[in-house]
């Protein structure tokens, strides 16, 4: 993973570079009555810990998370592929019963990593402190022992703007800086609908063993606190939206959820190799499954879900993006 980061980080920076003219698997504990328990949160790629059972007077669920791994590439002039991941939680019937419909609730967290934000700090004037979300939408796929009891089998999770900070917000036409609820409130009207702000995890702590010195980033005119006075201090995770989706189970087996990797246009399988092939994507289109960030300059990065095989063959910074096995992803037993 550190070297994907690193790979990542490079491509960022050539992205920045010309954009300015191109456009612990843990169990959660049992429920008070009532209440479901709460699942743990695995690692990188493993299995979500299963949660605790629920009280008897609100029915038995369990909610499972797992941050699983995705292939994704993004829209830096090279576009090389590299591993990145994101939480899947899913909230279901603890034990599933066989032929009948029930509710899942998903939900999940997205990460734009701390490797593209510390590129962003020399090449964007003043530093990065706060970043435009502009697209998004991961997409939960149902890999085996059920059918979706509605028309689609695949669920797009949103950002959850109320879990970010400061969210949704709108600006004026002009001054386009002027933050606005109402078209009265701008020099030059309207007051445009709202997109998402989010504040990028940094401190000011630049002195000697403080926290910026710490994480190795305050060290010299160079270092981000001497260039900003300030540094990034970790991922900028977004939230997602929860949803809950009918499904109906298969006779036997197990429920399995994961990400998309089946049916995307914005990568190709070949089933020769086993391997994805995930294209770079465009600034100008819409993101089909990862992210888009706009801090004065735009970052779009597509993905598919997909396990790390290494590095490829002659091109050390592309990483090869493989299928997901079951035991990766989330999973409910049905009775």
């Amino acid at each position: 993973m550190m070297r994907s980061y690193i790979g990542l980080s490079l491509s960022f920076c050539l992205m920045f570079a010309v954009a300015c003219s191109d456009d612990g698997n843990t169990g959660g504990t049992g429920g008070t009555a009532g209440t479901a328990g709460t699942g743990g949160t695995a690692g990188t790629g493993g299995m979500g810990g299963d949660g605790g059972m629920g009280g008897t007077g609100g029915g038995d669920t369990t909610e499972k998370s797992a941050d699983i791994s995705l292939g994704c590439s993004n829209s830096s002039p090279i576009g090389l592929q590299s591993i990145l991941s994101a939480v899947l939680t899913v909230e279901a019937p603890t034990a599933i019963p066989a032929d009948q419909e029930f509710d899942a609730v998903l939900s999940g967290i997205a990460t734009f990593p701390e490797s593209f934000l510390d590129a962003a700090q020399p090449l964007v004037a003043g530093g990065l402190k706060q970043a435009k979300l502009t697209d998004l939408a991961y997409i939960v796929q149902l890999r085996s022992g059920a059918t979706p009891s509605g028309p689609d089998s695949d669920v797009a999770l949103t950002a959850d703007p109320a879990q970010l900070s400061p969210g949704a917000t709108q600006f004026c036409q002009y001054p386009p800086t002027t933050i606005c609820t109402q078209d009265s409130d701008c020099i030059v009207a309207p007051c445009n609908e709202p997109i998402i702000l989010v504040d990028v995890p940094t401190s000011e702590d630049c002195e000697v063993g403080g926290v910026c010195d710490m994480l190795g980033k305050a060290d010299g005119a160079a270092s981000q606190c001497g260039l900003n006075g300030f540094c990034v201090t970790g991922d900028l995770n977004v939230p997602l939206l929860p949803l809950t989706e009918a499904y109906t189970a298969d006779a036997s087996g197990s429920v399995v959820f994961g990400w998309a990797d089946q049916g995307l246009d914005n990568s190709t399988f070949d089933p020769m190799t086993e391997l994805f092939t995930i294209p770079k994507p465009s600034t100008a289109e819409p993101i089909e499954q990862g992210l888009k960030v706009d801090a004065g300059l735009v970052v779009s990065i597509e993905c598919v879900m997909g396990t790390d095989e290494g590095e490829e063959p002659g091109n050390t910074e592309n990483d090869l993006v493989g299928l997901t096995p079951d035991m990766d992803l989330i999973s409910f037993p049905i009775e």
